[in-house]
């Protein structure tokens, strides 16, 4: 009976941390850019960062990705985290379209992990969440500055990390997917438009990526309650 009940709470904490997850990618950005800076690197270590991430222009190229992170200007400018593909290695890709989808300019960058972006003003912040340095680009895909990233930046309400984004009469939405999204829609007051559609690669990412979830949870779940039993059997001392 006791073990069940720990296997019961075990499966009750899964549950919070998924709904904490989800809780997490729906959150949208609540603060001002600045309130998420805590002031300028040196100029050395900043250069320092710049040749490390190794920041370049890039254009997208015609392949199906699906979508990381994405924000959208007060101007209705969109950019777009890409998704990393098994080929892209340690790549991350970012472009940036106008409202109606059109290309403006994209950059490429190395980094482990994720990444979440947010515009400044006119400017697009990239943020690598292994580290504390928030990289700001012109419109050229150059960095002008490099800024470190206040706490606030690891709470729930990232920048750019949340699914849904609303400008004047425009609500913009990724879709489509769980751990990256296939679908770019926008809502304003003549209907709904697909800006992006990765089609069926969405899905079956996510098919294959939550049934590795379902089996890793499941593992921890059987050594866990082997591990109950284990401990509720009487040794061999205890009988004699």
């Amino acid at each position: 009976m006791i073990a069940q009940r720990r296997v019961l709470s075990l499966i009750s904490a899964l549950v919070l941390c998924l709904g904490l997850a989800v809780f997490a990618l729906n959150a949208g950005a609540s603060a001002g850019a600045q309130d998420l800076y805590a002031g300028d690197l040196d100029p050395d270590e900043a250069a320092r960062l710049i040749e490390s991430y190794g920041f370049a222009a890039w254009e997208r190229d015609s392949r199906s990705r699906t979508i990381e992170c994405f924000d959208v200007s007060e101007d209705n400018r969109i950019a777009v985290g890409w998704a990393q593909e098994p080929t892209d290695g340690k790549k991350h890709h970012v472009s940036v379209f106008d409202g109606n989808m059109q290309p403006i300019c994209g950059c490429e960058f190395t980094c482990y992990g994720s990444f979440v972006l947010f515009w400044d003003g006119e400017l697009l912040a990239v943020h690598p969440l292994r580290g504390d340095a928030v990289f700001l680009l012109d419109s050229d895909s150059s960095v002008v500055a490099v800024k470190k990233a206040s706490k606030s930046l690891e709470s729930f309400g990232l920048p750019g990390g949340g699914t849904e984004k609303a400008v004047g009469n425009r609500i913009y939405r990724i879709e489509g997917g769980i751990f990256s999204f296939g679908r770019l829609t926008v809502e304003d007051p003549s209907g709904v438009r697909v800006l992006y559609d990765a089609g069926v690669l969405p899905l079956a990412r996510t098919i294959v990526l939550g049934a590795a979830a379902a089996a890793g949870a499941a593992v921890c779940i059987m050594v866990v309650v082997k591990r109950i039993k284990a401990k509720g059997k009487p040794s061999e001392s205890r009988r004699t």
